[in-house]
């Protein structure tokens, strides 16, 4: 099994489920088990609900080149990234690198 351990993006950290419950993530092409998720209940959508809400008020009174700032950011990190993220999906879709690839050069 790879060390794989999924957890909730909330309000700007890694947060592990509430519960503590979590499934096994399997490799789509082998079947082998390689990580595990959380099964994240009512309290943790509520918390990310939450934070997206309060989030938002912030996120619409920003300037418009503010805003774009952030989606350039966001993009240097991906071509930055781009074969951690291609890598990523083709685990994740029991894609072909190469079709992977093209997933990550097409966003």
């Amino acid at each position: 099994m790879s060390d794989i351990r999924i957890r909730n993006f909330i309000n700007g950290e890694w947060q592990d489920e509430v519960n503590g419950k979590r499934v096994p993530l399997y490799n789509p092409s082998t079947g082998e088990e390689i990580g595990s998720v959380p099964i994240s209940g009512p309290e943790t959508a509520e918390k990310a609900i939450a934070t997206a809400h309060a989030a938002y008020k912030g996120w619409r009174n920003l300037s418009v080149g503010k805003r774009v700032a952030y989606v350039l950011k966001i993009r240097e990190c991906m071509i930055r990234d781009a074969e951690k993220l291609a890598h990523g999906i083709a685990l994740d879709q029991a894609k072909h690198i190469s079709e992977a690839r093209g997933e990550v050069q097409r966003v």
